[in-house]
């Protein structure tokens, strides 16, 4: 199906390794460990579906450039941010904002592709072997994720951040926000390829619908 979808445009898919680390929430004072906590909260999100989200949540987003993100923590122009691991550790987001709450969304599909143009002039035998690279890219990159995943956290936490995971309830209401989202902005908008593609991840989405299990597992006080 992805393939189809790419060919319209002009490439094909050649490996889907994974791509962003998960997405916490990190503040600057507080753990967001419930309703209570989430209003009145600024956090800088990336863009509309994340604000969507954060609405849904119980707090105020905020879009700017990461560029500005770590003065407008410091300062505290925003509270809060959803932002990737790896983002926080290179970012140094962990210096104004210490409190990591762990709903660890996953929020980004990447893929490696050739355009049909070149594709057309690649012997079988090279597209073979470019296929076969792509397969092991991806299994690759299962592995390294997960090593990167605890790595990052426990470097965050050798640096004074401080991680909790929101408790059962809590993190269901942010679930079934995060779904309300899915199924009253993001699907009715989308295009018939994107309509297929959402069929396919309400397929596969209700197994990963989980808390962390990785790193500090600590819950929310």
């Amino acid at each position: 199906m992805v393939d189809a979808i790419y060919e319209k445009r002009g490439s094909r898919v050649v490996s889907a390794p994974p791509a962003l680390l998960p997405d916490p929430i990190t503040c600057r004072d507080r753990f967001l460990s419930g309703p209570d906590q989430w209003k009145g909260v600024k956090i800088r999100t990336a863009g509309r579906w994340q604000a969507e989200a954060v609405k849904r949540f119980g707090g105020s987003p905020v879009v700017f450039a990461p560029a500005d993100l770590y003065t407008a923590l410091d300062l505290g122009t925003v509270n809060c941010t959803l932002m990737v691991y790896s983002a926080i550790l290179s970012l140094k987001l962990f210096e104004p904002a210490k409190f990591i709450t762990r709903v660890d969304h996953s929020i980004a599909f990447a893929s490696i592709i050739v355009s049909n143009d070149r594709w057309r002039k690649l012997s079988e035998a090279d597209r073979a072997i470019m296929l076969k690279v792509g397969a092991e890219t991806m299994e690759w990159g299962a592995q390294e994720y997960t090593r990167g995943y605890t790595q990052t956290m426990q470097t965050l936490a050798d640096r004074g951040a401080k991680f909790c995971v929101p408790k059962q309830q809590e993190f269901d209401r942010l679930v079934a926000a995060a779904n309300d989202v899915f199924e009253k902005e993001i699907s009715p908008k989308t295009s018939p390829d994107g309509a297929r593609i959402v069929e396919l991840i309400k397929r596969y989405r209700p197994q990963v619908l989980a808390r962390p299990v990785l790193g500090d597992t600590s819950e929310c006080p």
